[in-house]
């Protein structure tokens, strides 16, 4: 199979991606950057939205790290994605808006229907992204039958899940009711901190993409679908941020801040996973 990458570059897609680029070199056409916010083209406008909306600061300034200083830095020492693609000689483009299919044959040398596209970012996929004949996926952080929607490892640590588990799906204009083709294997985060839930899901993806070596992908949208009855969740509010201290459990420290930028600076993939794994079996 080969591979379209359309990613926002970030903590979260450096830690999915990089392995998964790393690896498949040669089967990745073509790696697409769109901006965070394409619906809103203020810089500010999620830490404005945050703010003003109740939502919890641990949230507000995770957000706030591994967006916008993980990008300073990581441009800085030339770690982001960006970077890695130049490396290794894979196209690499920068553009406004998600690509439709006009857009790829642009960009995409050798563009072909059977491309797989990765669609994991902030924008919110409709019909017409979805109609193109290429298979279109996306990485939901847990299992959609019980949980859908964003920040989900806020609520995974207020019920106190015992597994954590993340999946690659076919999306469709449902919020996460697509079609799950894979799970990933299950990690046990019992007494996990907000943080250690956060990049134990993003392990978990990074894992799970390296999968899907010689599997066979088939496009099923719009025939096919999962039906879910999950909550569907938002941003976790300022109140759930104090429920969830209220039981021990720990959010985001100052610490955890400065650790997604030693992350973000990391230059070499083996030794991003390798600090990663070390930090979560401490």
């Amino acid at each position: 199979m080969k591979y379209i990458i359309v990613y926002n570059e970030c903590l979260r897609s450096k830690i999915i991606y990089s392995n998964f680029i790393n690896q498949n070199k040669k089967n990745i056409k073509s790696v697409i950057r769109i901006p965070i916010n394409i619906n809103n083209q203020n810089k500010f406008y999620l830490l404005k939205k945050g703010i003003f909306n109740n939502n919890a600061y641990s949230y507000i300034f995770f957000q706030i790290f591994q967006t916008i200083f993980y990008n300073f830095f990581s441009i800085l020492f030339s770690s982001d994605i960006k970077s890695l693609c130049k490396r290794l000689n894979i196209n690499f483009t920068t553009i406004k808006n998600f690509p439709d299919k006009k857009k790829l044959k642009q960009l995409v040398k050798n563009y072909s229907e059977k491309d797989v596209i990765f669609a994991s970012t902030t924008y919110i996929l409709k019909h017409k992204d979805l109609s193109i004949k290429n298979p279109v996926l996306n990485l939901h952080e847990s299992d959609p039958k019980k949980y859908r929607g964003s920040a989900i490892y806020f609520r995974v640590a207020d019920n106190s899940d015992k597994f954590l588990q993340t999946t690659i799906m076919e999306p469709n204009t449902g919020i996460d009711t697509g079609k799950v083709l894979f799970y990933s294997k299950k990690k046990n985060i019992k007494n996990y901190s907000i943080f250690k839930i956060i990049l134990s899901g993003y392990s978990l993806q990074n894992e799970l993409l390296k999968t899907l070596k010689n599997k066979k992908i088939k496009k099923n949208y719009p025939k096919s679908s999962n039906t879910t009855k999950s909550n569907v969740y938002s941003f976790p509010s300022r109140e759930l941020e104090l429920k969830i201290k209220e039981k021990n459990i720990k959010t985001l420290s100052l610490c955890n801040y400065f650790f997604i930028l030693q992350l973000s600076i990391i230059k070499d993939i083996d030794k991003l996973y390798s600090v990663i794994k070390k930090y979560l079996n401490k």
